[in-house]
């Protein structure tokens, strides 16, 4: 693989990184809904972990350009995992408390937006024009890996040693992490001087956006995106408390892992095969991709069925997700691109919090009361074994 040893090692860093942060977050997600066994509060914790993308989006992009993104990384792991002492603490001596778990989702995915904008913003100061295609793809192999083996590895070990056991292994890999970061030069993630002279500050901030609004292609493309982050996001949501109503957490830990795994061969597709046109048509044909996979996990209660149409829709997500930033990348100044690349997140993401709200509700109450009030046409409709399945999923 040709890349250079400097971003090799951000990669391996981040990987390691991502990893510890994977087990928490699913250590969290099966605690909560052990505890209060409904899906309500699962989705509020993916709401409270999406709205600083919202809020924060065009500060961190500024911060991004303005200032040294390895100096961003390494603050924003570390306050990451001095919230994960935090939630240790209140694990091991207070009774469960849904608002302050709620607050420390929320501080926490303020610092990892923080780390994932500068990390994104430091690829083309990492890697030259050519090896873009391949550092995207590496950074969608660590989403893959981490798929893969967070979900396994925590659910064997939450039941042998609980939230807190998995939250010291996420701190053991945060220190791991910053000792590889800091033995990267920091003059690698610098920007160009130009970038340090003094400006308007709330000129700078909405900088990121009317380039975006400027640019028609970027413009089409970050509303297909909105478009489908909103309706993805409806049914992804759904995947912890759906994969528990099957089994057991082991057999949520397959389905997610399956996902996982696609994405790791979607990952590796894109890296390194030469027949991926990185064209908006490319897009557009794996969003109808995605689209089919996800019926096809809803219409079975089969869990390898499940798992089969997670992988799909896992293998196209990737592809997606590397063609499409390699456009942003390719059509957007690198001076530009911390405070572009926040912009488009804050924006992408801007209906994404509907659906977190929408669906908890839809599936804990509206669901349950229109399954009961038209029995006899849904049996006709799904047959029995289908109608009992779902009737235990939204109880």
């Amino acid at each position: 693989m040709n890349i250079n040893s400097s971003y090799r090692k951000v990669w391996f860093a981040r990987l390691i990184s991502i990893l510890g942060t994977g087990l928490t977050s699913f250590g969290v997600s099966v605690w909560v809904y052990t505890v209060t066994g409904k899906a309500t509060p699962m989705v509020l914790i993916l709401l409270f972990s999406i709205l600083p993308a919202i809020f924060l989006a065009p500060f961190s992009g500024y911060l991004c350009d303005k200032y040294n993104r390895k100096a961003i990384i390494i603050c924003a792991d570390s306050i990451a995992a001095l919230i994960s002492v935090f939630i240790y603490i209140c694990v091991s001596y207070y009774e469960f408390n849904y608002f302050v778990l709620c607050v420390f989702t929320f501080l926490d995915s303020c610092a990892n937006f923080f780390d994932n904008n500068a990390y994104q913003a430091s690829i083309t100061t990492l890697v030259s024009p050519d090896e873009v295609k391949t550092a995207n793809g590496m950074s969608q192999i660590i989403d893959s890996l981490d798929s893969i083996a967070s979900p396994i590895v925590a659910g064997m070990l939450y039941p042998l040693i609980g939230l807190n056991g998995i939250i010291i292994i996420d701190l053991i890999s945060y220190l791991v992490s910053l000792v590889i970061l800091v033995t990267i030069d920091s003059s690698k993630f610098s920007m160009d001087n130009e970038n340090q002279k003094k400006r308007n500050t709330k000129r700078e901030i909405l900088l990121g956006f009317k380039f975006i609004f400027s640019q028609g292609s970027l413009r089409v493309l970050l509303i297909y995106f909105t478009i489908l982050n909103f309706t993805f996001n409806l049914a992804t949501s759904l995947i912890e408390p759906f994969g528990l109503t099957l089994g057991n957490t082991f057999d949520l830990g397959i389905i997610k892992a399956c996902g996982g795994f696609g994405i790791l061969c979607g990952s590796l597709v894109v890296t390194f095969s030469k027949k991926i046109h990185f064209t908006y048509k490319t897009i557009v044909i794996g969003g109808l991709v995605a689209g089919i996979a996800l019926q096809l996990m809803g219409f079975t209660h089969i869990t390898c069925i499940v798992a089969i149409g997670r992988f799909s829709f896992s293998f196209v997500t990737p592809i997606l997700n590397t063609v499409a930033g390699t456009l942003w990348m390719q059509e957007t100044p690198r001076i530009l691109q911390g405070r572009v690349f926040a912009s488009r997140s804050m924006i992408a993401r801007c209906f994404v919090p509907l659906s977190y709200v929408v669906v908890g509700p839809l599936v804990d109450i509206v669901l349950p009361k229109l399954l009961q009030s038209n029995l006899g046409l849904i049996i006709n409709v799904v047959g029995t074994q289908a109608l009992e399945y779902r009737l235990v999923f939204l109880k």
